[in-house]
């Protein structure tokens, strides 16, 4: 038989005794035929955890193995060089030098498993058949080695292997944002990407700086990327007038003298709570002076200079995706013209920057001229994304918001898909505009023809104190836009 190295011969008798996919794997592949005179302590070895895997189907304990040792040896099945040998591969196997949940260490053993069962199975019936007068024979023995020598590396798992069910994972963590915290059941998972998808001038850097500055009002860190506006003043004005209550008229185009002391006071109550937490960049400017083309490795790069500096944003706000694709193409130097197929691959990548980085990418992007064109109050659908109908395939969670009815401010926003969760339907919505946020709309619902939305007040006699306005505007929305 073909010898292979001692060292790999040690693993593989470890990976019998505490690694239970090799020995399941093993077992019906590895015979005892298989094993030379030299190895018989692979085959006690084997032959102990075999019998303990066939009845408990976990690997063997070492008290029992050591129990079992002890009455082969006593019976005279082992010779004092073969016990010793057993001993100290145990020692070892048992040791904290060994982690039989390791998967990297799983896969390495697997492989001089598969080595194994090819010299020792395969290799002969390559020789044998060369040498065969019967080439039928010969050919069926090979296919029944190859067959016998096949290993599996995917891990199959069994939800129902234990005696209570194996729950556990990440929450969903609140964002401090009402409305989107209700119709995402919670919030978000760590990792998880979220497209938001909604009309021009429909409130997508409103939403940004809602979510952004509600979170760092909670006290986590954020970061806020803006691909097509300035940041200064056009971001920071909404950032103010959000943060302040006040409205944005009160910030824009002004100078410092202009600003009353209110305002200023409130500023700097906003300022205590918000200093350094708000991590706001130009990525048009970050495009020039650092040589980065806006991709996903670029927002990668930020991430990790944020956490550098000892912060830990969790919200990463991208504002908006056609411009982050426009800055893309035109950075590639014309070699990508498919934009849809360039948007679908950027979008894939974000949700893998994500996931591998643990926070969560919103990307606001806008609706196509078909949706935004529809009837006022119709739920826009995830494939209504602007030049790329299957952008959403590619994320975690997916909003869409419609046009505004222009009396009320109202405007539909669907939940079309929440991985991890159940798609929440249609909910109202109001654009506090001025104040740049977006509140439930409790107080409304659709009218029958979906054309427009009506104070709950006088419906029907409806409006006492004891009537709850958002299980009614809930119940409403879900009879009228499905």
């Amino acid at each position: 038989m073909t010898a292979l190295s001692n060292e790999k011969l040690f693993w593989l008798t470890v990976g019998l005794l505490r690694y239970p996919r090799v020995l399941s794997q093993s077992i019906g592949k590895i015979t005892y035929d298989l094993l030379t005179p030299a190895e018989n302590h692979i085959k006690i070895i084997f032959l102990i955890s075999n019998q303990w895997y066939e009845q408990s189907r976990t690997t063997i304990k070492q008290p029992f193995f050591q129990t079992q040792l002890l009455e082969l040896k006593a019976g005279g099945h082992i010779s004092d060089v073969e016990f010793d040998m057993i001993q100290h591969i145990t020692t070892f196997a048992f040791s904290d030098n060994v982690d039989p949940d390791s998967e990297d260490e799983t896969h390495a053993i697997l492989k001089i498993l598969e080595e194994f069962l090819y010299e020792r199975r395969i290799r002969p019936a390559i020789q044998n058949l060369s040498t065969s007068s019967d080439l039928s024979t010969g050919l069926s023995d090979l296919k029944d080695a190859y067959r016998g020598a096949s290993i599996s590396k995917v891990k199959i798992y069994d939800p129902f292997e234990t005696e209570d069910p194996l729950v556990g994972g990440p929450k969903r963590q609140s964002w401090g944002v009402d409305f989107i915290d209700r119709i995402t059941q919670g919030g978000s998972i760590p990792g998880e990407t979220t497209l938001v998808l909604a009309p021009s001038g429909g409130g997508k850097t409103l939403l940004n700086v809602q979510m952004a500055a509600s979170a760092a009002l909670n006290g986590e860190d954020v970061i806020m990327l803006s691909y097509e506006q300035n940041v200064f003043p056009a971001v920071y004005n909404r950032i103010y007038a959000f943060a302040t209550g006040l409205p944005i008229s009160t910030f824009m185009g002004k100078n410092l003298n202009e600003l009353n002391e209110n305002t200023v006071n409130k500023y700097k109550k906003a300022r205590q709570k918000l200093q350094g937490k708000l991590h706001v960049i130009d990525m048009l400017d970050y495009a020039e002076h650092h040589g980065g083309i806006g991709g996903p490795a670029d927002i990668a790069a930020i991430v990790e200079d944020v956490r550098r500096d000892g912060k830990d944003p969790r919200y990463i706000g991208v504002d908006w995706f056609g411009p982050m694709v426009n800055n893309y193409m035109a950075a590639s130097g014309g070699r990508d013209n498919n934009k849809a197929q360039i948007m679908i691959s950027l979008s894939d990548e974000l949700r893998k920057v994500g996931g591998e980085l643990g926070v969560n990418i919103w990307l606001y992007h806008q609706l196509g001229t078909q949706a935004v064109t529809a009837r006022s109050l119709k739920v826009p659908e995830p494939t209504d994304a602007f030049e790329c109908r299957s952008l959403h395939h590619y994320m975690d969670t997916v909003i869409t918001v419609s046009n505004r009815e222009r009396e009320h401010n109202v405007a539909i926003c669907g939940v079309p898909k929440l991985r991890n969760g159940d798609p929440t339907g249609k909910h109202l919505i109001k654009m506090e505009g001025p104040k740049s946020r977006f509140v439930m709309a409790d107080g409304f619902v659709l009218t029958h023809d979906c054309s427009g939305v009506m104070p709950c007040d006088g419906i029907m006699g409806v409006g006492g104190d004891n009537i709850d306005t958002a299980q009614l505007s809930d119940m409403f929305a879900r009879l009228n836009m499905d």
